[in-house]
């Protein structure tokens, strides 16, 4: 009763605040945080906190959904508080400035321009995502397999890059050899060329087969044959 007789006195309409207008400077500001969370992180308080919010036995409704995102599984907001949901994201969202934006960009470059972190970098990325061949790939693998078992690897999933880049096979034989599957769609705009030329200045031979190749098997098993001969 006492806390709602003081509830109702302190928030009546009108009522203001002892603080309004106050100004806090920086260091007065970090040390009532420091302060707020020593105190709420005493085992009285968090007891105290306890009691009052849950009932005996009650949970929490986010009981159990740490780390994940389903802590609002079943509620619903309203289009408007959606809105200034957004609006409030957006404001809180902070922008580097010209020359902080500058900075980062040349040292990003800077990084990328290693050899060795393109490498790590791509491998990661590939591996978490968890690539696997495509229907072409699979196709292509299977006549890998009949004409040269066990000489050919898919590492298209980020097993093996060079220079940056990911090649689909590789020979696993001692042979510097590579086969790219180039899809019609994807490849269209791509010079098969560039990419054999960009393998050979690290020593390797590179092979292209197109997509649209694999309805004639016959020839696509001439060109694997003739350059496994090279």
């Amino acid at each position: 009763m006492m806390n709602q007789k003081l509830s109702k006195k302190r928030f009546q309409k009108g009522h203001i605040p002892w603080n309004k207008n106050i100004s806090w400077n920086e260091a007065i500001r970090l040390k009532i945080k420091e302060t707020t969370k020593k105190t709420m992180k005493t085992p009285e308080v968090e007891a105290k906190i306890s009691k009052t919010w849950f009932k005996k036995g009650q949970k929490p409704w986010s009981f159990g959904l740490k780390g994940t995102t389903r802590g609002m599984l079943g509620k619903h907001h309203s289009e408007e508080t959606k809105e200034k949901i957004k609006i409030s994201t957006l404001k809180r969202n902070y922008k580097h400035s010209p020359i902080i934006r500058e900075i980062i960009k040349k040292t990003s470059l800077k990084r990328w321009r290693n050899e060795d972190y393109r490498n790590r970098t791509l491998k990661s990325m590939l591996q978490a995502i968890q690539i696997k061949p495509n229907q072409q790939e699979k196709a292509l693998e299977i006549i890998l397999n009949n004409i040269y078992p066990n000489e050919y690897k898919y590492v298209g999933n980020g097993q093996f890059v060079l220079g940056g880049k990911c090649p689909d096979f590789m020979n696993i034989n001692g042979k510097k050899k590579l086969i790219e599957m180039f899809g019609d769609y994807w490849h269209r705009n791509d010079n098969p060329q560039n990419r054999i030329n960009y393998f050979k200045q690290y020593g390797f031979d590179t092979l292209i087969i197109w997509e649209r190749e694999l309805k004639n098997l016959k020839m696509v098993k001439e060109k694997l044959l003739n350059f496994n001969k090279i």
